[in-house]
């Protein structure tokens, strides 16, 4: 198999972003309840990925009397080029204070004339890189048949010249036919996967990291040039020298024949290893703290799945149920490739807490209920429900609301000595209703010519426009009723 791929990505944005003060001039803030007025955004931004690769796979024949056995393998090869621009160098404005002697002259654009200006800005320079990532994998498993006892152990290696780590995964699949009649089947498995998320990473290593700028007011009332930041930091993103994240897994499962149909029921545990964590340094005089990466990370997942099929002569119907307990110790570093400040502080309860300290557990555990029914109808008709249901759960979320950093736990301005006022946001935990949702689809198909078939289709998604709130802080909503019309022509 030879395949190549290509996407594109574009963000367009204001080209700077501001953080005011809530004032009569700058009011929009606080009528959400924020304590600064943003406006503006960080300029824009095109990502593109492109991927060429190589697969083959050998089936060995059975062979074999008391024992059959067979064997297989493969080899993947990959090459994956991404690259990602900034057009135009963004400001970030913060670190507003109010001024009513200040005097802009043609600084409109950071300073309004007596009554507030910035002090701080963050730099995002232009930019244009690309990263390219090379992979190998071999793999290998052999399938043992004895009696009612079926075994597939296989191995899995693989190679690529970023992080230039050699990975072994072992694999080991099970079944055991209880009776010897297929009606009663015990399933097993222990395996271990590699992350494969490489080349974000790498992008974000080539990234440059941005810089601070900081003024203040001048002995004429005007604000003095920006100029670098008396003490500059960064943080360390060098993923290619720590080990590659994996998780190890254990599975095991039970179909059984029941009611004319087929129990399914399957536990699934995962521990995820040498994850991607930061390690934070000393406080620093600017009142932060900075941090470099390391495989201190873990997570863990636990889901617990029960299925259930049976299949009539013009009907088939599926149910099932997921219960799912995931925790992690870390962050997402997929989120965005080029958040590279430094640790921002964020207030939880009555404490200010820098957001890598912010507990651990982020997400209750939950239900995910499906079910989905087909019916052949006369006329050629079909008919197809598939309704899905979510429990509610909580979540730890940035409130998008913002609270004042009291006397006593503020910054220090290392260029006047002066306490820095600053709004850091409030994180709380959110709660995410539950939610059903009903999709339909009625088909209809008609041959035309010999075999070929001509097929119209209707579907209807969240047929009963339920509001499903995806985001409650930001009142981000799924989609709600749509329609979909499709004409399928089949030769």
């Amino acid at each position: 198999n030879l395949a190549y791929r290509g996407s594109e990505n574009s963000r367009e944005a204001p080209r700077h972003l501001r953080f005011w003060k809530n004032t009569d001039s700058k009011p929009w803030g606080g009528l959400v309840g924020s304590a600064t007025s943003k406006e503006g955004g960080l300029g824009d931004v095109d990502t593109t990925q492109e991927s060429l690769e190589f697969r083959t796979h050998v089936q060995g024949q059975p062979y074999g009397d008391r024992v059959r056995q067979s064997w297989a393998g493969g080899i993947e090869v990959e090459r994956v080029r991404g690259s990602y621009e900034r057009k135009e160098t963004s400001f970030l404005y913060n670190e507003a204070k109010f001024a009513d002697e200040v005097i802009c002259g043609e600084d409109f654009f950071a300073c309004v004339d007596g009554e507030q200006f910035f002090t701080g800005r963050q730099v995002y320079g232009a930019f244009d890189t690309a990263a390219v990532i090379h992979t190998l994998a071999i793999y290998a498993e052999d399938s043992l048949d004895y009696k009612r006892l079926t075994l597939r152990p296989g191995l899995r290696l693989s190679w690529d010249d970023f992080m230039e780590n050699f990975n072994a995964a072992p694999r080991l699949a099970a079944t055991w036919d209880l009776f010897g009649s297929g009606r009663t089947v015990l399933t097993g498995g222990l395996n271990r996967y590699y992350g494969r998320t490489l080349l974000t990473y790498k992008l974000r290593e080539t990234i440059p990291p941005l810089h601070t700028e900081s003024r203040v007011l001048g002995l004429d009332q005007h604000p003095t040039d920006w100029a670098p930041a008396v003490f500059s930091a960064r943080n360390s993103h060098r993923f290619s020298q720590l080990d590659t994240p994996y998780s190890d897994e254990i599975a095991l499962g039970l179909d059984q024949a029941l009611f004319g149909g087929r129990l399914s029921l399957k536990l699934v545990h995962r521990e995820g290893k040498d994850e991607f964590a930061k390690e934070y340094g000393p406080l620093q005089p600017d009142g932060l703290r900075y941090y470099s990466l390391n495989n201190a990370g873990s997570s863990r997942h636990t889901s617990y799945r029960a299925t259930w099929e049976r299949q009539w002569t013009k009907h088939f119907l599926s149910a099932n149920a997921v219960y799912r307990d995931d925790r992690s110790s870390n962050e997402d570093f997929d989120s965005l490739i080029d958040e590279n400040s430094a640790e921002e502080r964020v207030w939880y309860g009555e404490r200010i807490l820098y957001r890598g300290d912010l507990p651990d557990d982020r997400r209750d555990p939950f239900w995910e209920l499906k079910l989905t029914y087909i019916a052949d109808l006369p006329w050629g008709l079909s008919f197809t429900n598939f309704t899905r249901y979510r429990s509610s759960y909580d979540r730890l979320e940035n409130t998008q609301r913002d609270r004042q950093v009291p006397a006593g736990e503020q910054r220090i301005d290392l260029e006047t000595g002066d306490p820095i006022v600053e709004d850091l946001s409030i994180f709380d935990w959110v709660e995410h209703e539950d939610f059903w949702v009903f999709d339909w689809r009625i088909a209809w198909e008609r041959a035309v010519y010999r075999q070929n078939l001509l097929v119209l289709s209707l579907e209807i998604n969240n047929v009963f426009n339920e509001q499903i709130d995806l985001d409650p802080v930001r009142e981000n909503y799924a989609l709600g009723r749509q329609f979909w019309a499709g004409l399928e022509y089949r030769f």
